[in-house]
């Protein structure tokens, strides 16, 4: 049995889902939350929010996989400590948080309300970091997390913003340029000035980064205000 994590209502066998989705596409506020959370991919065949943790990657793999994905989706990366359902074992985790209300939880790489995994989980929040934060702190410490302990109390979040070059924001443009490639054909070079200035990039930092990636032929303009990947 599967429960539709939209309207937290139905609940049935996943061989039903799929009607119910359509279904829950119809009506607000479900339907709304499905747009703030577009960029949630594939969200027929997710089960419903797990009970407990399970071991679908290596113990301490959350860090990499949450630092990975705040850098293409989401609006924190939170460093902390959850309680295991299964043995209620207080662990380190890292998950990315949006603000719309939803999280999404690295290890079983499933999205849930963010009040479903306080109950589920009963998080402590120790670090939260913006996309921007993390990139520099993943720069300096050269390792994903946690830094809370032995980055921040050397140096302030104005330093590395100082310090961090633009040639960060090569990979994760990189990613981003080539997921919308590979779903759409292209991308618009406006919505990667728009995407990446929310995530706080300058348009100075993106206009190098796209510039390198065209010369050296990674990337390529199909026409006239559009990119994609060679």
């Amino acid at each position: 049995m599967v429960k539709c994590p939209w309207c937290n209502e139905w609940e049935g066998p996943p061989s039903e889902y799929s009607d119910h989705l359509q279904y829950c596409k119809k009506y607000p506020p479900h339907y709304e939350a499905m747009k703030e959370q577009a960029r949630v991919r594939s969200i027929e065949g997710r089960s419903s929010s797990p009970i407990a943790l399970e071991r679908t990657k290596e113990p301490g793999m959350c860090y990499v996989e949450a630092y990975r994905f705040i850098l293409k989706e989401g609006d924190y990366l939170i460093h902390g400590k959850i309680t295991s359902p299964a043995d209620k074992r207080v662990i380190n985790h890292a998950w990315v948080e949006f603000e719309t209300g939803w999280i999404w939880e690295p290890q079983t790489e499933k999205f849930m309300r963010k009040s479903e995994f306080e109950q589920i989980f009963q998080p402590k929040v120790e670090a939260k970091y913006t996309p921007k934060e993390a990139a520099m702190l993943a720069l300096k410490s050269k390792h994903y997390g946690p830094w809370h302990s032995e980055i921040e109390e050397e140096y302030s979040k104005q330093t590395f913003r100082e310090r961090l070059p633009w040639q960060t924001w090569i990979q994760p443009i990189l990613e981003y340029v080539t997921d919308k490639s590979i779903k759409e054909g292209w991308v618009k070079t406006e919505d990667i000035y728009r995407e990446w200035i929310e995530r706080g990039v300058t348009r100075e930092e993106i206009d190098k980064v796209l510039g390198q990636l065209i010369r050296e032929g990674t990337l390529y303009e199909p026409r006239e205000g559009f990119l994609r990947k060679t």
